[in-house]
């Protein structure tokens, strides 16, 4: 029994539901991610971030720091995402994984991303986060001819959590990552 929320106030109780997220079991505690995008082309960027923590019972909550990136080129939309998972339940497992993804537009920059998850499964009180990520992405001399060519590529990152108080439920909680790269040549290895 699953039920899906964006955005709105749920009461489960020996259910779970996730908020656009990869995993099964999973309680829309909170993901706030990230999008940094330094692209100097015709590159529209939207960042929302929402975080609305979940009341639990018997466990502590904590946030994870998202995550920080830096692309030093003209014309490479970048993206990245850190999911805060903020509400450990009773008598469950809760993980907080932080996906990041990153597409570098260079000719000879493959990029090798791997996002840190750390489960710990506990009993009445878990706290847990997502280990930050530092990315740069390099740029080639041939990154001048790509920024020439302009690209729209509108790029959404958006996130929904709602406050529901959780009980006998594993909380994952992780965050999408839409991935956008126009007319690159640049090999990108990710593994999570």
């Amino acid at each position: 029994m699953e039920k899906s929320g964006a955005g709105t106030a749920q009461l489960q109780h020996n259910s779970s539901s996730s908020s656009s997220a990869p995993n099964k079991k999973s309680s829309p505690l909170s993901s706030a991610p990230t999008q940094i995008s330094s692209s100097p082309s015709s590159v529209r960027t939207k960042n929302s971030s929402s975080y609305s923590p979940a009341p639990t019972k018997n466990s502590s909550s904590l946030s994870s720091t998202p995550t920080q990136i830096s692309s030093s080129s003209s014309s490479a939309p970048t993206q990245i995402a850190s999911s805060s998972s903020s509400a450990p339940t009773k008598n469950s497992s809760s993980l907080s994984s932080a996906p990041t993804q990153i597409f570098s537009l260079s000719s000879s920059a493959p990029t090798q991303i791997s996002s840190s998850s750390s489960s710990a499964p506990t009993k009445n009180s878990s706290s847990l986060s997502s280990a930050p990520t530092q990315i740069s992405s390099s740029s080639s001399s041939t990154l001048s001819q790509i920024s020439s060519s302009p690209s729209f590529v509108p790029t959404k990152n958006s996130s929904s959590s709602s406050s529901a108080p959780a009980k006998n439920s594993s909380s994952p909680s992780s965050a999408p990552t839409q991935n956008f790269s126009s007319s690159s040549s640049a090999p990108t290895q990710i593994s999570s």
